[in-house]
């Protein structure tokens, strides 16, 4: 049986994760000029605030320059993202990782404009991308996890098959 720190972890880790699967499948169908509707501009706007925390993290621990976020909670952001980001090194131009993050959820605005005529894809791709490095990390530390306490939950193979 698991501690009850153990289940909020894994808790948090699936709710990111459920977040990132959501955001790199609607990004997809932004990329492909689909609708979308409400509940999902929803998810993309909660997608958009992620990546400004992580930013605001990056920044904050790169130059010590604190945004108005929880100084806590962003840093744990960026914590979570640093694995993702070691497999998209190639993709990110910027020497300022915090940068990156702030173009990625400004490219998830601009998209979730009444008048998104300037689509930014390669920002757009990067954030897509990004939720799927990131659902792939969450579900790995949550089994992994599983394993280690003994637990027999296995659902990543079907959550990654669908990325």
């Amino acid at each position: 049986m698991s501690t009850p720190g153990n289940e909020f972890r894994d808790a948090e880790y699936l709710g990111l994760s459920f977040l990132a699967v959501s955001s790199s499948e609607l990004l997809e169908r932004l990329l492909a000029s689909q609708q979308i509707d409400e509940d999902d501009k929803y998810t993309l706007r909660r997608a958009e605030i992620f990546l400004k925390d992580v930013s605001s993290g990056a920044r904050l621990v790169t130059s010590g320059v604190s945004s108005n976020a929880c100084a806590v909670e962003t840093v744990r952001k960026l914590a979570f993202s640093v694995e993702p980001l070691k497999f998209m090194q190639d993709k990110i131009k910027a020497d300022d990782v915090g940068e990156e993050f702030e173009k990625m959820a400004s490219a998830i605005e601009t998209a979730l404009s009444p008048s998104n005529s300037q689509i930014k894809v390669e920002e757009l791709n990067n954030a897509k991308e990004f939720f799927r490095q990131l659902s792939a990390f969450l579900v790995g530390l949550v089994e992994s996890g599983q394993r280690r306490i003994g637990g027999d939950i296995s659902f990543g193979s079907s959550l990654l098959s669908h990325t």
